[in-house]
């Protein structure tokens, strides 16, 4: 946890006793990224000591943007800054290519342009420039602070694609940082420091939304931004789960009612909608269901074995009443034959050799003849049971047919208990409505047979009464069969699509109404920590917005001087800026009344703000044509707010309108101004039109040169402009060694202040450091000669005393010119 905004949330969080309970677990789970365990019941704690602070992103200035073959410059031009606070004017007609520079680096140091931004193909199409060679490069080189040497953001293209182009950001005896490692990712967006003129037109004229991104982001309330969106979606989705808990729950109730009528499942439709009224009872609902499994399976299970029920087949049954009928018939001719007499005779035979093999020589049994059974006897008889057999063939054959026959007939009626057991299963409490009763007779007199009370081998008439028995039964037995076979069908089918039905109806509905009951647990707290965030953002968000706002003011109160609308006031509110204004006094609509210039006036108002945060790690700004539209009172105004915002910031300003260079020279107010002019082939040309030393000399010569100015004002403001020229150079040459010794800006800053003199001022320039002012003399007079030291001394000397009499101020100024040129380079 390591930033500022969320430790301030969570310390209003612990001292707000109007949240408690679950609302409050739910904000701070939501603070600490950790939402998810405590909708899930967790607990989780604000531990002070894992506070950690988020690093200060490094400063930046602008050296210099070298741009060729991109937009409108051809070949490789260089746009040279000065990299700290002040203001550079960047000079040109339409179409001069200035504005390349601008849009250059936008694009190597945030990955796109705004000017581009909603336009069509065509305009991405032509971003390479007509004249230059198939190379196009843009390299931008930054003075970061605490950065003895310069970094560079370079940009390539593997070809004619604008988003081909691959950026790199190197530094000397570094490896290559990427804007993460600056610490620019998130900055870039936030604090972009480029405005061109589209974008002001887009800020003052566009939606309410697009002032508010410009104006919301740098407060840095997105990260309450983000948990506050977290807390809205988990509401919209516990919402969501309740409605469909609602709906599932409506939508089965009126599906159970539907088949509760005409439902075999009455008993349990009944039970379900009892527990689904009122509060919902879902344990009842999941009990219900396992229950209900249990008995459709049984009742399935028995309806499945009523499907399964064989039936006779009636060619096959036919067949087997002729082989009975046949068999018998056959029997019947076969009885009283010689065939017969031989079988039965041969039978008599075959035990009397039986008897012999048992018990040895004896006396006939039959004709009681004394040794009638003998070895000789014995051999006879086999001879004779041997020719019998043969004589018997014929009825042997006729009984095993009549046996196959048997066999067949008792395989087709079936075991009686296991089809008489399976139909008693289904009796009439089984909630199956079958009527079994014609099925149950048939298949009673079906196994109901001759073959019961008979050995049909023995009795030949049970054959053909068998054979008559499946013949009247059998149509019978098939019809009632297939019936029940049917009914069980049909009733199985009919389960499916009742008791299936609404059992798998209900097992859906369990998991989303349990879901439904949770989300009714958590809706009200889930309300209550996002009313309660979004109240503490838009509190916390007017706290910061408070000295935006006064920033705002000012700047227009400064810009818009004399004009009839006053900017009343000016608020954040979600997604939006609301801006009160009147006109004479009188209460009316912002932007109804306000001219082009007022627009664009405002557009500044609210972007100033933005590049001016002390919390941007951009140290410059580039705007891009902000003078249109405006009447020369404006410009002015924009002069002295572009004054202002270079006290703090590098400030570059491309435009077209000499109106502002005029208001700039006219103001007095201190500014480098580059003239752009385009030549043959898109050839850039980039002069100085007067830098601070320049001006300063400029205005020496133009005092001295004055006949109606006293000669004692001359005497006292020559030297003094003198010595201006001298600190500028210093100041110059001063920080470029300040800043190779690693020093910020600020630091800087703070030891030119901390030296008002000439000799530690020069000193600075010299060695770095201002207390060698003793040194400077000498320094001076081995570098450049006597003559340096002699400039020096009547500079310090002739500002305060005046000169004296006889002395020369032309050399004065000549010296002074030439020493602080020389200054300007070391």
């Amino acid at each position: 946890m390591d930033d500022p905004l969320i430790i301030d949330a969570l310390d209003r969080l612990d001292e707000d006793e109007k949240i408690a309970g679950k609302g409050e677990e739910l904000v701070l789970g939501v603070l600490l990224g950790r939402l998810s365990e405590v909708m899930d019941g967790g607990v989780v704690e604000h531990l002070e000591e894992a506070i950690k602070r988020t690093p200060t992103p490094l400063l930046a200035h602008l050296q210099s943007v070298t741009v060729s073959g991109f937009r409108g410059v051809g070949p490789e031009c260089e746009l040279s800054l000065r990299p700290e606070p002040g203001l550079t004017l960047v000079v040109g007609r339409n179409g001069s290519g200035k504005s390349s520079f601008a849009e250059a680096a936008e694009y190597a140091l945030t990955g796109s342009c705004r000017r581009w931004s909603g336009k069509s193909v065509e305009w991405k199409k032509g971003w390479r420039n007509l004249h230059s060679s198939d190379v196009s490069t843009i390299a931008v080189r930054l003075r970061i602070d605490g950065q003895k040497e310069l970094s560079t953001v370079r940009v390539g293209w593997r070809n004619n694609s604008l988003d081909s182009g691959v950026s790199t950001i190197t530094s000397p005896g570094c490896d290559d940082y990427t804007l993460e490692s600056l610490g620019w990712a998130t900055a870039v967006k936030v604090f972009r420091p480029f405005l061109s003129y589209d974008e002001l037109t887009k800020i003052a004229e566009g939606r309410p939304i697009d002032r508010y991104n410009e104006l919301a982001p740098m407060l840095g309330m997105d990260s309450l931004q983000t948990p506050l969106e977290c807390l809205r979606q988990q509401r919209l989705a516990v919402e969501k789960q309740i409605k469909a808990a609602n709906t599932q729950v409506a939508e089965t109730v009126g599906i159970l009612e539907r088949h509760s009528a005409d439902s075999s499942s009455g008993s349990m439709i009944g039970a379900a909608l009892e527990a689904l009224s009122g509060e919902w009872s879902l344990d009842r609902i999941e009990q219900l269901v396992i229950d209900t499994e249990i008995e459709a399976h049984d009742h399935e299970r028995l309806l499945i074995n009523l499907e399964q029920l064989s039936i006779p087949d009636f060619d096959q049954t036919l067949g087997i009443v002729d082989d009975l009928r046949g068999s018998s018939q056959k029997l019947q001719q076969l009885r009283r034959s010689d065939s017969e007499q031989a079988r039965r005779l041969a039978a008599l035979l075959q035990k009397a050799i039986e008897i012999h093999h048992d018990h040895g020589d004896s006396d006939c049994p039959v004709c009681g003849c004394t040794d009638g059974l003998h070895g000789d006897r014995i051999k006879e008889l086999k001879a004779a049971v041997q020719q019998l057999n043969g004589e018997a063939a014929d009825i042997e054959k006729a009984r095993k047919d009549a046996q196959d026959a048997l066999n067949a007939a008792k395989k087709l009626i079936g075991t009686p208990s296991r089809v008489l057991k399976l139909i008693a299963e289904v009796d009439v409490d089984s909630e199956i409505d079958i009527d079994l009763t014609e099925a149950r007779e048939a298949w009673r007199i079906w196994h109901d047979t001759p073959l019961r009370y008979s050995n049909p081998l023995n009795e030949l008439d049970v054959l053909s009464k068998l054979a008559d028995h499946l013949e009247s039964n059998c149509l019978q037995l098939m019809e009632t069969t297939k019936k029940v076979r049917s009914d069980a069908m049909a009733a199985r089918q009919l389960l499916a699509n009742q008791w299936h039905m609404v059992v798998d109806r209900l097992e859906e509905l369990l998991p989303v109404a349990r879901e439904g009951l949770q989300a009714e647990q958590l809706i009200r707290p889930l309300k209550q920590a996002e009313t309660w965030l979004k109240k503490c953002l838009l509190t916390m968000q007017d706290e910061r917005f408070e000295t935006i706002k006064k920033q705002v003011k000012e700047i227009w109160d400064t810009m818009a001087a004399g004009s009839n609308v006053t900017l009343e006031d000016v608020r954040l509110g979600l997604k939006k800026v609301m801006m009160d204004v009147t006109v004479d006094g009188y209460d009316s609509v912002a932007l109804s009344v306000m001219s082009q210039g007022e627009l664009n006036i405002l557009a500044l108002s609210l972007f100033i703000p933005r590049v001016k945060s002390s919390q941007s790690p951009f140290g410059f700004v580039m705007l891009d044509d902000p003078v249109q539209a405006m009447d020369p009172l404006r410009v002015d105004g924009l002069a002295k707010v572009l004054n202002d915002l270079a006290q703090v910031r590098q400030v570059i300003v491309l435009t077209h309108d000499d109106r502002l260079p005029e208001s700039v020279r006219r103001l007095q107010i201190p500014a480098t101004i580059l003239l752009v002019t385009r030549r043959t082939g898109s050839q850039m040309n980039i002069e100085e039109s007067l830098n601070p030393v320049q001006a300063a000399i400029a205005d020496a010569m133009a005092l001295q040169m004055s006949e109606g100015l006293p000669e004692e004002a001359q005497c006292r403001a020559v030297p003094n402009l003198c010595r201006h020229a001298i600190e500028a150079a210093c100041l110059e040459s001063g920080r470029r060694k300040l800043f190779k010794l690693g020093m910020s800006f600020a630091e800087c800053e703070q030891l030119w202040e901390k030296s008002p003199r000439l000799l530690p001022r020069v000193a600075i320039a010299l060695y770095g450091e201002a207390d060698r002012g003793g040194d400077v003399y000498r320094t001076l007079h081995n570098k450049f000669g006597a003559w340096a030291v002699k400039t020096i001394k009547e500079c310090n000397k002739f500002t305060h005393s005046g000169v004296l009499e006889g002395a020369d101020l032309k050399d004065l100024i000549r010296r002074s010119e030439s020493l602080a040129g020389k200054i300007a380079k070391l």
